[in-house]
């Protein structure tokens, strides 16, 4: 149903109720249907952001240093009037070098509002085709070895599920100050 509000100002608004769940669940019947998913790369590892899950790449950026607290806790950024913690994973799980340069680097904004969290990325994100499960998983640390899922080739790499929830709430238990 299309609706045009017409009226004196030359700006109008159009709305069209669109419901797009059945459109959905045919393409998924369809056979030629590749499910995919973004993929992002910490210190070298190909890790797939969770379906439904909000993010945003920022790149123009000041993160503001907490003193005394750990080296992978970078500091904190002010995101639309809210301050958000920005971490280096990739160093907490020993797969990037502390001299990485933080300012050439893209963050990663997952979630919003207080359980939002940024972090460090060494490429803009990719589309990954979830059409190739890999037989075996990429040899990962083991603090995220636990939380991860299944895994699948494209782009050259192997590219992992993990459950970013559990896995933050772990770390949030080793952020104790210094």
């Amino acid at each position: 149903m299309n609706h045009f509000q017409e009226g004196d100002d030359i700006s109008g608004s159009w709305h069209e109720s669109i419901d797009a769940s059945a459109g959905l669940s045919a393409l998924e019947d369809n056979e030629e249907y590749i499910p995919q998913r973004y993929g992002f790369q910490v210190g070298g590892l190909g890790l797939l952001l969770p379906e439904g899950k909000l993010s945003e790449v920022v790149m123009d950026y000041v993160v503001h240093p907490i003193p005394n607290t750990q080296k992978w806790f970078i500091g904190m950024i002010n995101m639309r009037g809210n301050l958000v913690p920005v971490l280096d994973i990739g160093m907490l799980l020993g797969s990037s070098v502390e001299d990485d340069h933080v300012c050439n680097r893209k963050l990663l904004l997952l979630d919003s509002a207080e359980k939002a969290v940024c972090i460090l990325i060494d490429d803009l994100p990719v589309t990954i085709s979830l059409e190739q499960p890999e037989e075996q998983a990429q040899d990962l640390p083991n603090l995220l070895a636990e939380y991860t899922g299944d895994a699948f080739g494209d782009h050259n790499q192997v590219w992992t599920e993990f459950d970013i929830d559990a896995l933050f709430t772990e770390i949030g238990s080793m952020a104790s100050f210094e």
